[in-house]
């Protein structure tokens, strides 16, 4: 996708920095300092692919002349902190040619620089060789004062505005969408930060000349680790976005009234392509790369922690349910029924009602109780019938007696 940047400095004096050197660098030649009489010389650079100077159509011929320019510039300004020269540094989309950067260059400056009455030198720089091949950008020097006649007036203080270089920023996203749209191409730029675009991921640091030269010679910098430190994190925030996309799709393939979020229609594609989407395994192209490559390994990933979630509810089921165990002869309750060749009912008592009953049983005011009152017979469970009923109907009435209070005893058991 295509990259945005737009920066401007300010190239002063008080930093030790000068127009004819910044002018011969950013040109790929050499130009001749008048007033300190150093020669600047960057001829052998390599890279430089186009340089131009735009002007008003005031704008003496001589001032056309490069070395003639900035030399002029550098006259103007008598003080030790002068600042010189305005400096863009300018991001230019790789996916046109080099004509159309060029004709992107042309367009924005002609409408935002020159228009304003400022002079421009850009240059065109080739991505290093040893970065990204498709950091193709341009440099831009503006005058920051007036044309007056045959020469320079005052300094336009208005240049310096903030809300200016917000405004120039806008404008420069909207000229690269034009051109990317009229050349045919889906990319687009925007200048806003990633917060105000919605976008959760955590901006780059700048490495800065110092730092990015160091990296070039394999060299560790501080500015570089910190830089792949948020890389890092970046990833990992991708990472985790679309495994929460591939389960939103999979949600949504099974309830389609769902509410479906901004990620779930790429993915959604992905999954269609499976043979079997119920079990998510979606089997994608070896051979593609890109999102589809991080979709197919999401899908991996879900799908392992999907069998480990249903193992681990199977487990849990299991342990919830134990075994019946068989009862235990001391929590036995017999049931006195008529007949003496019937089989007693039996009731288990829950373990913690018989420890209250053996902690009551030792204590001083039940043995006291017990020899108060004559000795009584062990009391039995209500019945439903009366005990002449006979032995037929007595067995009947344990049964029932039974049915009824086994539950609650099960309950307090458990």
């Amino acid at each position: 996708m295509a990259t945005y940047r737009l920066e401007a400095k300010v190239i002063s004096r008080a930093k030790g920095r000068s127009a004819t050197a910044s002018a011969a660098y950013r040109s790929g030649g050499a130009i001749e300092d008048e007033r300190t009489g150093e020669l600047f010389d960057y001829s052998r650079k390599r890279g430089v692919l186009h340089s131009e100077i735009m002007a008003p159509a005031n704008t003496p011929a001589w001032m056309f002349d490069r070395a003639a320019l900035w030399n002029a510039v550098e006259r103007v300004e008598q003080r030790r902190d002068a600042q010189l020269a305005r400096d863009f540094i300018i991001s230019l989309p790789h996916e046109l040619t080099h004509d159309q950067r060029v004709a992107l260059m042309r367009d924005f400056i002609s409408d935002e620089l020159v228009s304003r009455g400022m002079i421009a030198d850009f240059s065109i720089h080739a991505p290093d060789r040893r970065s990204d091949e498709r950091n193709h950008h341009a440099h831009v020097m503006v005058t920051m004062r007036e044309l007056t006649g045959a020469g320079f007036g005052l300094k336009n203080r208005a240049w310096n505005r903030t809300e200016l270089l917000e405004q120039w920023r806008a404008h420069w996203a909207n000229k690269v969408n034009l051109h990317l749209e009229r050349h045919g191409h889906a990319a687009r730029v925007d200048h806003r930060s990633l917060e105000d675009q919605g976008i959760a991921r955590e901006p780059e640091p700048k490495q800065g000349p110092i730092a990015t030269e160091m990296e070039r010679n394999g060299k560790a910098s501080h500015a570089g680790d910190d830089r792949r430190a948020v890389q890092v994190r970046n990833d990992e925030r991708n990472t985790m976005a679309r495994e929460s996309a591939a389960i939103e799709a999979e949600l949504i393939l099974l309830d389609p009234d769902r509410p479906r979020g901004p990620a779930f229609e790429d993915v959604r594609e992905a999954l269609e392509r499976a043979d079997d989407v119920s079990h998510h395994r979606p089997r994608f192209n070896e051979t593609d790369g890109g999102m589809v490559a991080q979709q197919r390994e999401a899908m991996r990933r879900f799908q392992r922690n999907s069998d480990a979630l249903e193992a681990r509810r199977q487990q849990q089921a299991q342990s919830i349910t134990p075994p019946p165990t068989p009862l235990d002869p001391g929590r036995i309750i017999p049931m006195v029924g008529e007949g003496k060749d019937e089989v007693p009912a039996m009731v288990s008592r829950p373990d913690h009602l018989r420890a209250e009953q053996s902690k009551a049983s030792t204590s001083p005011a039940h043995e006291q109780q017990q020899r108060s009152e004559p000795a009584q017979s062990q009391p039995s469970l209500p019945t439903s019938a009366p005990a002449k009923a006979g032995p037929q109907k007595a067995r009947a009435a344990n049964l029932n007696v039974t049915a009824r209070l086994l539950p609650r005893v099960m309950r307090l058991d458990a």
